[in-house]
């Protein structure tokens, strides 16, 4: 069906997190004293994503543009040539990062 060709879903092995701490402060903090830091940090949401590659499991923390483009897929399948709506918000070159890395695929007929 070319419709569903047209479909791309967040695909299988991935997913979305919500992280309650500042884990880019964190990644970015060298020489960390992690009492102090747990003293000082600021809990805010983070979101992440969590992919099985064969037997590693990788977790990276998202800007909020890709984040919103992954819950967007997981949510209901994008259309594959949205451009209007993915220059709108600026997604073009997420989606094509996003569909060589894996993360998203063509809606299964």
């Amino acid at each position: 069906d070319g419709a569903t060709e047209n479909l791309l879903q967040l695909a299988d092995g991935v997913q979305l997190l919500n992280l309650n701490c500042d884990i880019i402060g964190a990644l970015e903090t060298e020489e960390i004293d992690l009492l102090r830091w747990l003293k000082l940090v600021e809990q805010t949401a983070t979101r992440a994503l969590m992919i099985r590659r064969g037997s590693q499991v990788f977790c990276e923390v998202l800007t909020e543009e890709f984040a919103e483009l992954l819950q967007s897929a997981q949510e209901k399948p994008l259309q594959r040539h949205d451009n209007d709506e993915w220059q709108k918000k600026e997604w073009s070159e997420l989606v094509s990062f996003a569909l060589q890395e894996g993360l998203l695929v063509p809606v299964a007929t």
